[in-house]
């Protein structure tokens, strides 16, 4: 049987429907136990006590202070006369060193040259009357050389076994370094064949010196004298310098001393190179430099106690010594006028005042410097900055001085 397609009949129509999967959530409920609160407390306690003692150690590592002072100062300008003196007062010892210069000196000027040797010779008369002799009286060595006396004299007669005696200077009666010589005895060439040939003699109290004949160097006054002061000034300086090597930093030099010089009084030579030659004697007084001070404090600083203090300009200072020239190892006292403008500064015991302040509380630093009346005015810094106290050990504490 056949069918129309109007015949075929559709199905009737459905109703869709949305179908959602159910969501099952499970939900997990996490509990700490009271055991992992109080293991985690104990850990933030522990870094907490390892942090505290980090920053301890590091302020006891790293502890610092810095101390800024300004010491009391004072001028005064001064003309005081101090008494040194080894008794009592202001001590003082007194130096004494000798020493030589040289130089030798190119000339150009030259000349044919001859000269007598001289000398001094004590003549002696066993006599018992006095003898007079006149001037260039010729008087023998042994060898023969003939010297003469350089002026008339008389020979005192002898008292008892001591025979009379006089000195005289002597001149060669040739010009020849043969009359060069050391000490001999001589006689009268005058009594020679007398009794008195034996009564009346000579003995040589220097050598003779100075006699020669031919070419001769020379320098002229101009050139002698700027030598002679380039040799005074060094010899000076080096006197001073070996007295100052003897002596502690503590003590002084007064710059006002004594000092000799010994000048040649002539300026030639064999040959072109003209030596010359100064010795010397420097003769200084050392004084204590702080002890010193504190007398010129007494002197000039209104209410000035025992405090200790130094002249920070003791050397721009002018000084007098009364009598130097007489100045020797046994002289007991001697006056010294001082005067100019002295700057005075009082004496600050450093390493005192860092074992006093090793240690201590900063709120106790003001009173710590009062018990030091060197210093004016302090300044304290302290690292790390929280720390309350300076550091135990004095090496970390550095003193800066003004």
């Amino acid at each position: 049987m056949k069918y129309k397609i109007q015949d075929i009949k559709l199905p009737a129509k459905t109703k869709l429907h949305k179908i959602e999967a159910e969501k099952k959530v499970v939900k997990r409920e996490f509990r700490h136990s009271q055991e992992s609160r109080d293991y985690s407390w104990g850990i933030w306690f522990v870094a907490g006590i390892a942090v505290l003692f980090l920053i301890f150690s590091v302020s006891l590592v790293f502890s610092r202070a810095k101390v800024t002072i300004d010491l009391k100062r004072a001028d005064a300008a001064i003309n005081s006369l101090v008494t040194l003196s080894k008794a009592d007062g202001v001590p003082f010892e007194v130096a004494s060193v000798t020493g030589e210069e040289a130089k030798n000196i190119t000339s150009n000027t030259s000349q044919d040259f001859d000269r007598r040797a001289k000398g001094s010779v004590v003549l002696y008369n066993a006599t018992n009357q006095a003898q007079k002799l006149l001037i260039e009286t010729r008087l023998s060595t042994p060898s023969g050389l003939i010297f003469k006396t350089d002026k008339a004299l008389t020979i005192p007669a002898a008292k008892g076994e001591t025979p009379g005696s006089i000195e005289v200077s002597v001149t060669a009666e040739k010009p020849s370094t043969d009359y060069n010589i050391g000490l001999v005895d001589f006689k009268i060439v005058g009594f020679k064949g007398t009794a008195k040939y034996e009564k009346l003699y000579g003995r040589s109290k220097t050598a003779m010196q100075g006699g020669l004949v031919g070419k001769r160097y020379f320098l002229s006054k101009e050139e002698a004298e700027k030598t002679i002061g380039e040799l005074e000034t060094a010899l000076k300086e080096k006197l001073l310098q070996q007295i100052a090597l003897q002596i502690h930093t503590d003590f002084f030099i007064i710059p006002d001393y004594y000092f000799a010089i010994n000048i040649p009084t002539t300026f030639e030579s064999e040959t072109a190179e003209v030596p010359i030659k100064v010795s010397g004697e420097l003769r200084a007084v050392i004084i204590n430099a702080q002890k010193f001070a504190g007398e010129l404090a007494k002197k000039n600083i209104a209410d000035f106690g025992d405090d200790a203090v130094s002249v920070t300009n003791l050397k721009e200072l002018t000084f007098v010594l009364k009598n130097k020239d007489k100045l020797t190892d046994q002289t007991s006292s001697i006056d010294l006028n001082v005067s100019g403008n002295a700057k005075f500064v009082w004496d600050l015991d450093v390493a005192l005042l860092k074992e006093k302040l090793a240690g201590q509380a900063r709120k106790d630093f003001k009173d710590t410097l009062a018990e030091f009346k060197a210093i004016d005015r302090a300044e304290l810094k302290v690292l790390p900055f929280w720390k309350q106290s300076l550091p135990a050990n004095t090496d970390n504490i550095k003193l800066i001085v003004n």
